[in-house]
C-alpha cells in the first residue's frame, strides 16, 4: 500500500476543522491560526497569517489548529506557556516535536 501524501502547487499547511466538532469543545476567545478567507470562524477574535499570530498577544481560551510542518512546535510552545486552550494536532506522540513540547508535562502520568 502506498501511503505517501501527494503534493501539488495547491498544497497548504492549513487544515480546516468542522465547526460542529469545535462547538462541542466549548467557546474560544482567540484563534491565532485562522485562514485568510475562512468559511467559518471558531473564536471571537482571529489572527490570520497576515497578522502573524505567533507575534501577537494571546488572551483568554485559545483554539489552536497550527500550520503543520516545520515550525509547528513554536505554536505549541506558545500555547503551553499561555496555559489556556486546546491544540488540535495529529496524535504523533513519538515525534520530536511532541516529546520536546509535552514530554515534561507527561512525565507524572507515565511513571
Amino acid at each position: 500500500m502506498d501511503v505517501r501524501f501527494e503534493r501539488s502547487e495547491q498544497t497548504t499547511v492549513e487544515w480546516l476543522t468542522p465547526p460542529e466538532l469545535v462547538k462541542k469543545l466549548g467557546t474560544f476567545d482567540l484563534d491565532p491560526c485562522t485562514p485568510i478567507h475562512p468559511p467559518f470562524v471558531h473564536a471571537k477574535h482571529n489572527y490570520s497569517i497576515h497578522d502573524n499570530g505567533l507575534q501577537q498577544p494571546w488572551f483568554g481560551r485559545v483554539y489552536l489548529n497550527p500550520p503543520y510542518g516545520k515550525g509547528m512546535e513554536k505554536w505549541l510552545e506558545k500555547l503551553k506557556i499561555h496555559g489556556n486552550g486546546i491544540a488540535l494536532i495529529f496524535a504523533r506522540t513519538e515525534t520530536k516535536c511532541f516529546l520536546t513540547t509535552f514530554g515534561t508535562m507527561l512525565m507524572p502520568f507515565c511513571s
